[in-house]
């Protein structure tokens, strides 16, 4: 009488474990640039955000206190914000989770911009200088870690 045994052999198995680890080898690297996309896709979206507000905080018609229109100009520069690797240096936080109160500078509130969610990266906007005209600099800046 053949007796019928259940179960995997040892060869079956380690045939298993390493096609897995062959599968894990190739999507890691995959998983690591999608997430390397993601983050500057979100810094791609804020430095436009900052463009679209300078362009209508420039388009749009001001006034001075007299009563006479005011000659068009981009808002002035605003400083980094967060504070260069505030958020970053904290240990074991790969985000910084979002601070309304240091998105008040004049320069923010002109731009009507502002992180609301926790981000990677820090931001700055430097107003055009007069040589350069109809050129803007904003910047989305970091070192996201891949946690």
């Amino acid at each position: 009488m053949l007796r019928q045994t259940r179960g995997f052999t040892l060869i079956e198995l380690m045939i298993v474990v390493a096609i897995i680890g062959i599968l894990a080898a190739i999507s890691l690297p995959v998983f690591q640039q999608f997430v390397r996309r993601s983050k500057t896709t979100e810094a791609l979206m804020n430095v436009r955000k900052m463009f679209d507000g300078a362009l209508t905080s420039y388009q749009g018609d001001t006034v001075t206190q007299r009563g006479e229109v005011a000659r068009k100009e981009f808002p002035p520069t605003a400083p980094t914000t967060p504070i260069t690797n505030a958020c970053c240096a904290v240990a074991g936080q790969t985000q910084c989770a979002p601070d309304f109160s240091q998105w008040k500078h004049n320069t923010w509130q002109m731009l009507q911009f502002s992180v609301d969610d926790p981000h990677y990266y820090w931001y700055e906007f430097r107003e055009p200088r007069p040589r350069r005209r109809g050129r803007v600099h904003r910047a989305g800046l970091g070192q996201p870690r891949l946690r």
